[in-house]
């Protein structure tokens, strides 16, 4: 058997440049102060996690800096309070090797709590 794959997975190991992280945390109410308050402090914490998460996977390549991403966005949205946050939308942007933009994006809505 042959590996032909194996050169063109080296070829997408390279890490994003200049990695752009968005991140907007819908509340359920934006009238009311606690949850607005709740998803501006998500959104920051979210975002260095993000950041954090895409700069450690640097050497995995930019599929594995994307996968990161979205793990750390499922699992923000899974743990936010689905009475305060309804989604969770990311962003994750950069450039490839050869200077085209990569993009991936994700919309997560926080899950219901289940009824007795």
């Amino acid at each position: 058997m042959s590996d032909t794959k194996k050169p063109e997975q080296k070829a997408d190991e390279k890490p994003l440049k200049n990695p752009f992280v968005n991140v907007n945390v819908t509340p359920q109410n934006e009238k009311n102060r606690a949850h607005v308050d709740a998803a501006r402090t998500l959104k920051k914490k979210l975002e260095e996690n993000i950041k954090k998460a895409v700069e450690k996977n640097s050497p995995g390549g930019q599929e594995k800096q994307f996968t990161a991403a979205k793990e750390e966005t499922k699992r923000a949205a899974k743990d936010a309070n689905p009475q305060e946050i309804k989604e969770v939308k990311v962003n994750v942007a950069g450039t490839d090797k050869d200077g085209d933009t990569e993009r991936r994006a994700w919309s997560v809505p926080t899950s219901k709590p289940s009824p007795p």
